[in-house]
């Protein structure tokens, strides 16, 4: 046998056994290295920013609130007397407060006060009109009606606030839990309704 022939014998047979152990070896130590390789942790939580915004048939502006809307509102029953003079110039410091023109302050017949906001009505604590009664706690101003035996309800639900002498109250014409006459408000815009007049309300009770 000539040399070149078992020189190409020998090569074939190294490149045979490569490829029938060589190949698998290597193969065999590459995943053993990536089985003892500690992975990189991958995150894939996000931070989604939420944007609170008021009912756009009530207010044009987003609001914000500082505190909670059960932190303000009254839970104890307060009544102060007051004289009419009071009243009115408590009803004209609201109306300036929101906005308003004081001079469009007036008190009708019922004993309540108005300044030309639909929203927003002024009583006296020591007078609140008739139909209403305190219900809850917190408090809400509600008037009752019923029908079919009681099994109707046509109540009122108002959200209150008190003036910081308990004299007076800022009635909302409605609350953030539905009734059958009452608005239904966002808990916002009864906060920014509260702040605009913050000066001239208690803080809860």
């Amino acid at each position: 046998m000539k040399k070149k022939d078992i020189t190409a014998i020998v090569i074939a047979a190294c490149i045979g056994a490569f490829v029938l152990f060589g190949i698998p070896f290597i193969a065999w130590v590459a995943l053993v290295v990536k089985a003892n390789t500690p992975e990189t942790p991958t995150t894939t939580e996000t931070t989604v920013k939420v944007t609170p915004t008021v009912n756009n048939d009530k207010s044009p502006k987003t609001y914000y609130c500082n505190e909670p809307l059960w932190s303000l509102l009254p839970t104890e029953v307060r009544y102060e007397e007051s004289t009419e003079e009071e009243f009115l110039k408590f009803t004209q410091d609201i109306a300036t407060a929101m906005g308003f023109d004081p001079d469009n302050a007036t008190i009708d017949q019922w004993g309540v006060g108005h300044f030309g906001c639909p929203d927003v009505q002024v009583f006296r604590s020591c007078d609140i009109p008739w139909e209403y009664e305190y219900e809850g706690n917190p408090l809400f101003l509600v008037s009752h009606e019923y029908l079919d035996g009681g099994e109707l309800d046509k109540d009122t639900r108002c959200t209150f606030f008190y003036s910081k002498d308990f004299k007076f109250i800022v009635v909302l014409n409605g609350s953030y839990v539905r009734s059958y006459w009452g608005e239904l408000y966002t808990e916002d815009y009864i906060m920014e309704i509260y702040y605009q007049c913050e000066n001239l309300l208690a803080k809860g009770s």
